[in-house]
């Protein structure tokens, strides 16, 4: 899942929000702002054009996960309106820099990622899930 973007954001929100919880100086450093907004509009436009454009159908189950996991960056948006965003284009560039060297060292490239590559419809496409929830069935019946 990290061929997108909206994943190095998370992760970088995850990290950014336990620097602010812990108070410390660091978390003056990144802003997730700017990576919040693009984050979040950015899978708005991406299912759009998957559901419109290349015609896809994604299962309610994935649809809510996806809402899920994409909700704190709108949140974020909301409560953090009319304040100054020091430092958050940086952290938007830092973090898509990263993100490009990780797609061409994956061999990979944007256009393609998030175009014209198969795209998950529904929650049995996430790759390994069927064998993840194996394991963990068969750990519950041995527990």
């Amino acid at each position: 899942m990290l061929q997108f973007f909206s994943s190095w954001c998370f992760v970088i929100f995850i990290i950014w929000e336990n620097l602010y919880k812990s108070k410390s100086s660091y978390s003056q450093l990144i802003n997730p702002y700017y990576l919040s907004i693009v984050a979040f509009v950015g899978w708005c436009f991406h299912t759009l054009y998957n559901v419109y454009s290349r015609h896809l159908v994604y299962s309610l189950e994935l649809l809510m996960i996806q809402f899920v996991i994409h909700s704190p960056f709108f949140y974020f948006i909301f409560i953090n309106k009319g304040y100054t965003h020091e430092n958050a284009l940086k952290t938007l560039i830092g973090a898509f820099i990263l993100y490009l060297i990780y797609m061409e060292y994956k061999g990979k490239n944007i256009i393609n990622t998030y175009l014209f590559d198969k795209q998950i419809t529904k929650i049995t496409d996430i790759p390994n899930y069927k064998e993840r929830r194996y394991y963990k069935l068969k750990e519950d019946i041995i527990n």
